[in-house]
C-alpha cells in the first residue's frame, strides 16, 4: 500500500476510536445528525450551509483544470467548513448535549487530512 492510503487509513482508525469509543461511549455524547433539509434548523444556518454549497460548486467548476493534483481541495474544504458550522450551530443552540464534540472532531480529521495530502 501507498504511504497515502495508509496515512489516510491511520487518521480514519484515531478518528473512530474518539468518536466511537471515547465520545459516545466514555463521555456518553449523542450524535447529532443534521441534513440541509431538516425542519428544525434555523434559516441562518441553512442558507450559510446553502451558500457554502454553492461555493464548492463555483469552485470545483472554475478551478479544477487550476488546482490540478489538489483537485480534492475543494471538496474537502467544503466538509470541513460544513462541519464547523454545524458544531457552531449545536454550540449554540444546545450547548448542554455537547453533540457539537463529534461536529468540531470531524472538523479536525478534515483538516488533518487535507494538511497530510497537501505534504505527500
Amino acid at each position: 500500500m501507498s504511504i497515502e492510503i495508509m496515512g489516510l487509513l491511520l487518521i480514519l482508525l484515531i478518528y473512530l476510536v474518539i468518536s466511537q469509543w471515547f465520545l459516545k461511549r466514555k463521555l456518553h455524547i449523542k450524535e447529532v445528525r443534521k441534513s440541509i433539509l431538516s425542519g428544525y434548523r434555523k434559516k441562518r444556518y441553512v442558507y450559510t450551509e446553502f451558500l457554502l454549497f454553492i461555493l464548492l460548486f463555483v469552485s470545483t467548476f472554475y478551478m479544477i483544470e487550476d488546482l490540478g493534483a489538489f483537485s480534492f481541495l475543494p471538496l474537502f474544504m467544503f466538509f470541513l467548513l460544513t462541519n464547523v458550522l454545524r458544531g457552531i450551530e449545536e454550540w449554540i443552540e444546545n450547548r448542554s448535549e455537547k453533540g457539537y464534540y463529534h461536529d468540531w472532531l470531524s472538523s479536525v480529521a478534515f483538516l488533518i487530512i487535507i494538511i497530510f495530502l497537501l505534504i505527500v
